[in-house]
């Protein structure tokens, strides 16, 4: 079972970071090791990573991290579903 409210909770703090330019301020790297620990620690409270980097995180595809593989893709290549080219053959 997932812990779908704490995941829909971290989709809108990272789009309502966004919002503020916090996450246009911070450089790809950043934003990459940034997702990678905030998923691990979501992880360890049965959050859903589809869904805080899937289609209800607007903002998700600036954190370049594909949810399905957790590699880095360019975000330009990321839908709006986070899933890199890679995975989405």
């Amino acid at each position: 079972m997932s812990n779908h409210d704490g995941s829909y909770l971290l989709g809108e703090t990272l789009d309502l970071m966004d919002a503020h330019g916090l996450v246009d301020s911070m450089s790809l790297d950043v934003r990459r090791q940034f997702m990678s620990r905030l998923l691990r620690i979501a992880g360890g409270h049965d959050c859903n990573k589809g869904e805080i980097l899937g289609e209800y995180t607007q903002c998700a595809p600036k954190f370049g991290t594909c949810y399905y593989c957790m590699g880095y893709a360019d975000p330009e290549d990321l839908e709006e579903d986070c899933i890199c080219p890679d995975c989405r053959r």
